[in-house]
């Protein structure tokens, strides 16, 4: 794990898998923005034990286990607050519902991230534009596409932490496909991404950065790819699992059956866009949910 100052109050840990907004009330005492994947949930505890801090609150930008994974371990140390997106929230206080997120039953096979859930103290509604929290005031924005109601977070020292909205250049090249629940709403929040005005943007995985714009424009570019690429095999092949089986074939798209739901879970939301755009059409042919070329 690696801290980066980024101005007096605001700081972000760096760990393996996602980044942890560090906001410090006061020399002992801090607010986290996010607590990074549960693999390393116990690290990041200790991280703030032997350095004498005392974690009084947390704020999720969204419900993912990537950015919620430290919360229940965090929470049973310090017995801090949890600050939460409304909508997201519900999947954390029962783990089951994390699960059917992406898939429509439970599978046993997906319960590999533990049982532990944790109390939410404040949820932040979908039309809040600031919050009070802590004695603090953060401010937040929609940027919704990614899960229901994700938010950004704004310290109030000028760090916005924008979540999983936007992805870093560096971690574009190594995804396949990105967990994404709405695509019209993702490219909305890609929208108004491009008017934020803050100095610095701390995103979910990957370096913090100044600006966005490149790194928007990269993102739209490659969502748009992805949208075509499907397009295209419905050319060929008409049934769910076979156009997964095709994009198993190119991006080996791995066997755990979590990771293929995560990646079913933005297929299908590529393929309503598609529909919402009348470029295919969906219908049952022979009892079989089929999607046609228009």
């Amino acid at each position: 794990m690696q801290i980066e100052n980024l101005t007096k109050q605001t700081s972000v840990l760096t760990t393996q898998f996602a980044n942890v907004g560090i906001f410090f009330l006061n020399e002992k005492e801090v607010i986290l923005i996010d607590t990074g994947h549960i693999h390393e949930a116990l690290d990041l505890c200790q991280y703030f034990q032997s350095n004498n801090l005392t974690v009084v609150g947390i704020i999720n930008t969204h419900g993912h286990i990537d950015h919620v994974g430290a919360n229940f371990k965090l929470q049973e140390i310090y017995h801090c607050q949890i600050a939460m997106p409304y909508v997201d929230h519900i999947f954390c206080e029962d783990i089951s519902r994390y699960y059917m997120s992406f898939s429509t039953s439970v599978v046993g096979g997906l319960s590999v991230y533990g049982h532990g859930t944790f109390n939410i103290d404040h949820l932040i509604g979908e039309n809040e534009t600031s919050f009070e929290f802590c004695g603090i005031r953060f401010e937040c924005i929609g940027l919704k596409g990614h899960t229901f109601n994700q938010k950004g977070i704004v310290t109030p020292d000028g760090v916005c932490f924008v979540g999983d909205s936007l992805i870093h250049m560096n971690v574009l090249e190594k995804v396949k496909f990105p967990v994404v629940t709405n695509i019209e709403w993702h490219f909305e929040t890609l929208n108004l991404l491009k008017r934020l005005d803050y100095h610095t943007y701390v995103l979910g995985h990957g370096p913090v950065i100044a600006t966005l714009g490149q790194t928007i424009e990269s993102n739209v570019k490659y969502f748009h790819q992805k949208i075509e690429e499907v397009a295209l095999l419905i050319q060929k092949v008409s049934q769910f699992d076979e156009i997964m089986y095709e994009l198993n074939k190119v991006y080996n798209i791995r066997k755990n059956i979590f990771k293929y739901f995560v990646a079913e879970r933005t297929i299908r939301a590529i393929l309503s866009y598609l529909e919402q755009e009348e470029r295919i059409q969906i219908k049952i042919e022979q009892g079989v949910m089929v999607y046609k070329p228009l």
